[in-house]
């Protein structure tokens, strides 16, 4: 076999790896659909998501998480986030186990985001921040803040960057 040969199976194959992997960066609609917290409202977000420090009070402790993530992965649960499909700082329910899937770490010891390698858990977190940003500076409704969360977050990961709300 020819070099060119290798090279574009070696890249054939790199595709494939990463359409697999881009599957499982948008949450399944059956295993988690997410969920709603009925408390917050747009009425109320200055007192809920844009009160600083309402996300840490309301966000269940690793007692409640964790053992669900053991449960879910065992071994190898370094290499995944369970992740709130709708953000507590958007107004995703904090405890409902439906808002909650396994999001995976492109490198679980360096969480930083590097969209042209991976779309992981530290660039849903960046786009996490910047909804919330929005809807507190109503620049964004609550409901549309939720919305791109229940749809496929990388899309809204691709507006944000480039620059539309």
């Amino acid at each position: 076999m020819t070099s060119a040969r290798i090279a574009t199976r070696l890249i054939t194959l790199a595709a494939v790896a990463l359409l697999t992997m881009a599957a499982d960066l948008v949450p399944d609609d059956q295993q988690a659909p997410g969920a709603i917290n009925a408390a917050v409202t747009q009425a109320n977000i200055a007192e809920t998501i844009c009160a600083r420090g309402w996300s840490e009070r309301v966000r269940p402790p690793l007692s409640f998480t964790e053992p669900i993530k053991r449960r879910l992965l065992g071994a190898g649960a370094d290499q995944f986030e369970l992740d709130h499909r709708v953000p507590i700082e958007v107004g995703g329910c904090p405890d409902c186990v439906s808002n909650l899937w396994l999001q995976p770490w492109r490198d679980p010891r360096h969480h930083a985001c590097n969209p042209d390698v991976m779309l992981d858990a530290a660039c849903k977190d960046e786009l996490e921040n910047a909804v919330r940003r929005r809807i507190c500076s109503g620049r964004m409704t609550l409901a549309q803040g939720q919305a791109i969360f229940l749809g496929d977050w990388t899309a809204g990961f691709a507006a944000l960057r480039q620059g539309d709300d």
